[in-house]
């Protein structure tokens, strides 16, 4: 794309040839058609289309005016925002044009350093908004470049017999600069570079007090914060300045301060909208979590997020309907991040636990404070749930922990749940946890081989407690189950994390965590085993760490097996 096409007929080849030869002497890409001919005609596709141009400058002359291939291009110049008018004769513009918005090269002999051209050029420079090619109109008009002696114009006898009238062309080589000239040029100007090029330019002539003014007052508006009413007030009113600013500082200083006003007026109703819609966002979100969970489920989700005790996390999970129903309670869970494994040095550790690796917890979760009882398992059978009698080993049922529970029958249980409380298909429905959701919750903070330590007793948790792991002592064995809650919860108020059932997780079984994921998601597969965590009544200490891990089949029905509740929130 060219800087500036040259628009005109053939009968003023010679002016467009010396002005192109003149903007490209200020650095400016001129096209201009040296054979272009009298014919008529829409503008090619090659580099002659005006549309390539930033910039069209039409010469209108009487030949121009009524040629239909310049008007053509003018117009569509005019429609872009790209078009310069110069007149080279006085003559009425064609319709849709304005002599008013025209530039003046009448009688020009093709001097390069007339007011005209002078004028031109500035006009291509404020147009471009790029002053680095072309200089302002200060140095167009005292310091231009000179140019290579031309030779005459081929004028007609009429432009000869204008040119004899015409006034003192004005160059910058041997005639006097006019510096009224210049400061009509600049005079109205917000840039400091203007003013010094002036001074530098005319540093005794009449409008150099002027110039000194402006250029003073513009120093100090460029220290005023244009962001601030007080500021720009400040600088208005400052008694200091005696006669006052120049008109058109004066005019674009009131002007940024009633927008800086605006623009104050309208981020305070801004911030005071998005405040509202901000509350009412909440209001609505805490409305559905309610519709959720329940009020009391709202508390614990909100006391998670805002780091409070395990005590104000727990809610009862209500069926109203059913008469028998235990109301079991769960604990949300606050997101986080934790190493998941064991580490390399840790005691009894199996190969399927490593590579230890970190994951990353970014929601909140609610787990079950125990696992899901004998008490929970019949109240689901009497309301009409098709879920097996499940055998309690003559231990007793009401608050132990459902055993002989095959990973099938626990999900069984949980779609039944999900279908009662309108859960089914849904995001927060009820489920089993991922095995990075049970470990995380497990160790509630710990990096140790318990919850409780680097080792633990039978007064913690119900294992085999005639072995002991590390500096641990051997204890009691109770070779059975115990109810639900006997023992000490963990940081995030869990019970029985360690021992009393194994726990069903939603994850097939891997070797090891090889590629598991880090956001705590259940890594899925094609292994027929799901995951089991936590160890059991039967088992000795070591099985019962954190990291542990235990796979079964998902029919397998035994003993030691339970599961626990868990939801997203």
């Amino acid at each position: 794309m060219t800087d500036v096409f040259l628009s005109f007929r053939k009968e003023r080849r010679a002016h467009a040839e010396r002005l192109a030869a003149t903007l490209e002497a200020h650095g400016y890409e001129t096209f201009w058609d040296r054979e272009r001919s009298a014919a008529p005609g829409p503008p090619d596709q090659t580099e002659a289309n005006p549309e390539l141009s930033q910039i069209v400058i039409v010469l209108w002359c009487s030949a121009s005016v009524h040629s239909k291939s310049v008007r053509s291009e003018a117009s569509h110049a005019k429609s872009r925002g790209t078009l310069i008018e110069v007149y080279l004769e006085w003559v009425e513009p064609p319709p849709g044009f304005e002599a008013a918005q025209g530039l003046a090269l009448k009688n020009w002999s093709g001097e390069p350093e007339s007011e005209g051209v002078y004028s031109l050029l500035y006009a291509i420079a404020e147009r471009l908004g790029n002053r680095r090619r072309s200089p302002n109109g200060i140095r167009l008009l005292s310091r231009a470049p000179p140019l290579a002696p031309a030779g005459p114009l081929q004028l007609n006898e009429q432009e000869r017999a204008d040119l004899q009238t015409a006034p003192e062309l004005i160059t910058a080589q041997g005639r006097a600069v006019r510096s009224e000239a210049c400061w009509a040029l600049i005079e109205k100007s917000l840039t400091v570079r203007d003013y010094l090029d002036f001074l530098e330019a005319f540093p005794g002539a009449p409008e150099a007090s002027n110039a000194q003014r402006h250029l003073r007052q513009l120093e100090d508006w460029s220290g005023v914060d244009q962001a601030s009413p007080r500021d720009i007030s400040e600088f208005l009113d400052d008694p200091s300045r005696g006669a006052g600013l120049f008109t058109h500082l004066d005019s674009h200083a009131r002007s940024v301060l009633r927008r800086s006003g605006i623009a104050r007026l309208t981020l305070a109703q801004e911030l005071a909208d998005d405040e509202r819609a901000r509350a009412e966002a909440e209001d609505r979100a805490l409305k559905a979590l309610e519709a959720r969970l329940g009020r009391e489920g709202v508390r614990a989700v909100l006391a998670a997020l805002d780091g409070k005790p395990a005590s104000e996390r727990v809610f009862p999970v209500r069926l109203p309907a059913l008469a028998r129903w235990p109301k079991p309670r769960m604990v949300v869970i606050p997101p986080g991040r934790f190493l998941m494994g064991a580490a390399s040095a840790e005691s009894g550790a199996a190969e399927a636990e490593f590579p230890q690796h970190e994951v990353v917890i970014s929601y909140a979760f609610a787990l079950g404070q125990h696992t899901v009882t004998f008490a929970e398992w019949d109240a689901a059978r009497d309301s009409g749930a098709e879920l097996p009698n499940l055998a309690d080993n003559g231990w007793g049922r009401n608050r132990r922990p459902v055993i002989n529970v095959s990973w099938e029958g626990a999900t069984a249980y949980i779609a039944w749940l999900n279908e009662r409380f309108g859960l089914s298909g849904k995001y927060d429905a009820f489920r089993l946890p991922s095995e990075a959701e049970w470990e995380y919750a497990c160790r509630a903070g710990t990096v140790t081989a318990f919850h409780f330590g680097e080792t633990i007793t039978s007064k913690q948790a119900n294992y085999n407690g005639h072995q002991a792991y590390g500096d641990g002592h051997k204890g009691a064995y109770h070779e059975k189950t115990v109810p639900v809650g006997a023992y000490p919860a963990n940081e995030f108020g869990l019970h029985d994390m360690h021992g009393n059932v194994w726990e069903w997780c939603a994850d097939p079984w891997h070797y090891n965590y090889a590629g598991a994921p880090e956001d705590g998601s259940v890594w899925e597969g094609d292994h027929s085993p799901r995951v089991l965590r936590g160890g059991s009544w039967v088992n000795n200490p070591v099985n019962l760490r954190s990291a542990a891990r235990n796979r079964v089949i998902t029919s397998s029905q035994g003993i030691i097996n339970g599961f626990r509740l868990a939801r997203t929130v």
